[in-house]
């Protein structure tokens, strides 16, 4: 502040609050296994420093905006969402920002030793899997649990499921 009469200047500080600031407190669930959707966003309390809030929302992100006043959003892609939320009493909205993880797909690698002969049974399957969640465990298609290898093979088809421990 400048006085123009006498040229004299000061300056003074000014503190400027929000009164309704909104606090989130949520519980999120990312997705099991890469491609579902079993995301989900549970906002716990949504409050000021005064009161807990009613409030309205709208969900952006994974596909169809949603709108309502629930408070469990489930069935999520991974992916980011903004939860716009309005407080009817302080006439006040704010965005919130998540994110929804997924790990990544799952995926078997075997290395394969064939039999050395016709007839014969010295055939191995190594396995090695990636991405998902490990430990890792192994089946055949009917159901038989394996190690993370196959010996005394012959000549055959193999039908091998990798399992990760989020699905």
């Amino acid at each position: 502040m400048e006085d123009t009469l006498f040229g004299c200047i000061d300056s003074f500080e000014v503190d400027i609050q929000v009164e309704y600031e909104i606090f989130d407190f949520v519980t999120i669930n990312n997705v099991n296994c890469y491609g579902q959707s079993t995301g989900s966003i549970l906002i716990d309390s949504l409050k000021t420093e005064s009161n807990i809030l009613t409030y309205s929302w709208f969900l952006l992100g994974g596909g169809v905006p949603q709108f309502g006043q629930d408070s469990l959003f489930e069935n999520l892609v991974a992916g980011n969402y903004i939860i716009n939320v309005y407080d009817s009493t302080s006439e006040c909205e704010q965005k919130f920002y998540y994110d929804i993880t997924q790990n990544n797909p799952l995926y078997l690698s075997p290395i394969i030793n064939e039999p050395s002969c016709f007839g014969s049974s010295d055939g191995v399957i190594v396995l090695e899997g990636g991405g998902g969640e490990s430990p890792y465990s192994y089946s055949l298609i009917d159901s038989t649990i394996i190690s993370d290898s196959l010996t005394m093979l012959s000549t055959g088809s193999f039908t091998i499921i990798i399992i990760s421990p989020s699905d």
